[in-house]
């Protein structure tokens, strides 16, 4: 009896581990879903091609990985936006200056920035250099706005949910 005992013991915490498993696999799964919904274009790859393909969130907004001068960072496309929009702790860290105060107007009022210049912009395999930004102090967050001093430089089509950019020959 004890022997009996001791199986249908070991029975349960063995089904208790297989369920538990289970439920961590789906997990898994329902965050990498939940994650390509936010951020589709996460794996972008930062290869040499001469088209990029971005596919759009399900907020709508085409967000993707990139490089300001060396340093990664996550860019929001915003074709209202003149310049990029970086905020103060990543210029920090990618090594940008402050230039001349300016006053500029956002969907939030109006803000103060700096004029920076940034040595090299990269979006997969596209890069600019010597592309025109403001340091932005008002913004804590982690998201660069990625302006038109960077997208005027390339060719959009939107087809669906994808926008493919390519240079402009």
């Amino acid at each position: 009896m004890n022997q009996q005992q001791d199986s249908s013991g070991m029975g349960r915490i063995m089904s208790i581990l297989a369920w538990l498993t289970f439920l961590g696999l789906i997990a898994i799964f329902f965050n990498d879903y939940l994650s390509d919904q936010d951020d589709p274009n996460r794996a972008l790859s930062f290869d040499k091609t001469q088209q990029l393909v971005l596919k759009r969130n399900k907020s709508g907004h085409y967000i993707a990985p990139g490089e300001i001068n060396g340093v990664r960072v996550q860019f929001l496309l915003d074709t209202g936006a003149t310049n990029l929009s970086i905020p103060a702790h990543i210029a920090r860290e990618a090594g940008l200056k402050k230039g001349a105060q300016s006053i500029v107007s956002t969907a939030n009022g109006h803000i103060k920035v700096y004029q920076t210049q940034i040595d090299e912009v990269r979006l997969g395999g596209l890069s600019r250099y010597q592309v025109e930004g403001f340091i932005n102090s008002s913004n804590q967050g982690d998201v660069v706005l990625l302006g038109m001093s960077f997208l005027k430089y390339f060719e959009w089509q939107q087809i669906g949910d994808s926008l493919m950019l390519t240079p402009q020959s």
